[in-house]
């Protein structure tokens, strides 16, 4: 009987021991959880990328102003240079704003338009194409009263070509930073993928639809396999240090993820 008991209370401890395992599985990871949980003060907030990095993603998702939210991730990626979040989360913004504004008749949409192609352009990626937008924008005030008009009242007809050209520019500058992020060890970064062959969907010039299957293709194959789910978790305590890009000053850098996505 004693020997039966143990057998049993050894069953039951087992039987608990795979309940607990499961539970333990089930639940999500806690952020960075092999590394310490910095203090929360007023120093971290000024020099922790991550706090000016969620602050932009909560202005964006509680429909700010868009030069509120650009500014939050310029903020963290001048903390962080070599942060690929705060990058990718700037040029990911910058190019569903272009794709969702378009050339318009009405005289507010227009007005609007011009708008947020200079908030855009204030956070270009290319050095160059920032100051060529600006410096064709340098007759253009950003209170719209001041946009050119011609004899009618109407925003001129250059103006508004020049508009159309400025918008392709800014959208060539958000691929551009696109590909940057899925380049090298970067190359499963999945949402980058989908992204970028979204945008280039939506572009619709010669050639961009074959360019974006081609980007998804990559998400679902491999060497040995013509069809599988080619995504990888990114493991934010792997400094990527093979990846390596030009910044606006013209000097390499390397990039590393620093906020893992969830297994």
């Amino acid at each position: 009987i004693a020997t039966n008991s143990v057998w049993l209370q050894a069953k039951i401890h087992e039987l608990l021991a795979l309940v607990y395992y499961d539970g333990l599985q089930n639940v999500v990871p806690f952020y960075d959880q092999r590394s310490m949980v910095p203090a929360k003060d007023t120093s971290w907030i000024m020099e922790d990328w991550s706090h000016a990095f969620y602050l932009g993603k909560l202005c964006e998702k509680l429909g700010y102003s868009h030069d509120i939210s650009f500014s939050y991730y310029g903020k963290a990626i001048a903390l962080n240079p070599l942060a690929i979040d705060p990058f990718y989360m700037m040029h990911a913004s910058h190019l569903k704003l272009l794709y969702t504004v378009g050339k318009q008749n009405e005289q507010a949409i227009k007005v609007s338009f011009f708008v947020k192609l200079t908030v855009v352009a204030a956070y270009s990626f290319t050095q160059s194409i920032k100051d060529t937008v600006m410096n064709m924008f340098d007759r253009m005030d950003l209170e719209t009263s001041q946009l050119p008009v011609d004899v009618e009242g109407s925003i001129d007809a250059n103006s508004d070509y020049k508009l159309e050209e400025v918008w392709h520019m800014l959208y060539d500058d958000c691929l551009s930073a696109l590909k940057i992020c899925v380049d090298g060890d970067l190359k499963y970064f999945h949402k980058a993928r989908y992204l970028l062959a979204q945008g280039l969907y939506r572009r619709v010039e010669s050639g961009d639809l074959e360019k974006a299957k081609e980007e998804l293709c990559f998400c679902f194959k491999s060497s040995r396999s013509s069809f599988t789910i080619n995504m990888w978790e990114i493991d934010g305590m792997v400094k990527k240090g093979r990846w390596k890009t030009i910044g606006l000053s013209g000097n390499m850098k390397v990039l590393e993820v620093n906020l893992p996505e969830s297994s």
